[in-house]
């Protein structure tokens, strides 16, 4: 299990550097030392990062996609783009509820009007051969797959909450948090 942690640890690690490289790519590298130094003090951040958990994974890949797509519209490079696609595709793929990522990687991606076609179509094509070859290699147990994420997230509802809701909302509202 150690050595579980310790790979979480490097992504952990990994997702700080994406931060960083996404806040040099707009706003310069002050801005990305701030993009950092703020992903490891915002909580849940610290609290996860050293866990075998879901959250880390794909909090990562969807800031590696954010900074391909910027790269990608910035250089007009379709092949940034595809790549921006496969790596937002994988972090939905990790966690469905990464998709709530998908909103600010199009604002990214198709920054530039004059760009956003090809920017779009490079993402997509990415997209598509991901989602192709996951479809092609879990074809055989996707009905398993799907029944038991529905069934785990539907009991889930009726266990009850560790933490008080209010609670949560209060301590992450806090004036000290950044």
């Amino acid at each position: 299990m150690r050595g579980f942690h310790i790979g979480m640890v490097v992504v952990a690690i990994a997702t700080c550097l994406a931060a960083y490289l996404l806040g040099r790519a707009l706003a310069g590298p002050v801005s990305g030392l701030a993009a950092a130094a703020l992903l490891t003090i915002a909580p849940p951040f610290p609290l996860f990062a050293h866990r075998v958990l879901a959250d880390i994974p794909p909090l990562g890949l969807a800031l590696v996609s954010f900074w391909l797509a910027w790269e990608a519209q910035v250089r007009r490079s379709t092949a940034l783009a595809a790549s921006a696609g496969v790596v937002v595709t994988l972090a939905v793929a990790t966690k469905p509820n990464a998709a709530l990522a998908l909103p600010a990687f199009l604002i990214l991606l198709l920054w530039d009007r004059a760009w956003r076609r090809r920017g779009l179509a490079g993402a997509v094509g990415g997209a598509a051969v991901v989602s192709g070859a996951l479809l092609l290699a879990y074809r055989d147990v996707l009905g398993e797959l799907w029944e038991s994420v529905v069934t785990y997230h539907r009991d889930a509802r009726d266990t009850p909450d560790v933490i008080d809701k209010t609670h949560e909302l209060v301590t992450f509202l806090n004036w000290r948090t950044p």
